[in-house]
């Protein structure tokens, strides 16, 4: 399984002691993968079964957008807990592990010469 995080700040109410969980989540502001990918799919079918609302407030296919969104305050990114370890390395955005969401393996394609900072220092995380 491949768990889940939310990446960026909780507010100041929202401070749990241990793992946060897909129902700590309702009241907060996301931002998530579109609902054509795959991710998002695991994270609305997860929401389904637990009968929990999403607060959207932006989907996005890229990845840059995500963590820009998070970046620039509009609100937090559910993503798989390697991004956003590594989301926090690099942007020194706070990850918080979901307990009870995970999703399939996940991995990207991309072209050797458009290799991103951020692409190479996650294929580093992976081990790639």
């Amino acid at each position: 399984p491949n768990p889940m995080a939310l990446l960026g700040p909780l507010p100041a109410h929202c401070a749990p002691t241990g793992p946060l969980t897909l129902a700590d989540l309702q009241e907060l502001p996301l931002i998530l993968p579109s609902t054509t990918m795959q991710f998002r799919r695991y994270l609305d079918e997860a929401a389904a079964r637990q009968q929990i609302s999403l607060r959207v407030v932006l989907e996005t296919d890229s990845l840059f957008h995500l963590v820009n969104g998070v970046s620039h305050g509009l609100g937090c990114a559910v993503v798989s807990a390697g991004i956003a370890a590594t989301a926090q390395q690099l942007f020194k955005l706070p990850c918080h592990p979901l307990s009870d969401t995970s999703a399939g393996t996940i991995a990207f394609i991309t072209r050797k010469h458009s290799v991103t900072p951020a692409m190479k220092a996650f294929l580093a995380k992976a081990g790639a």
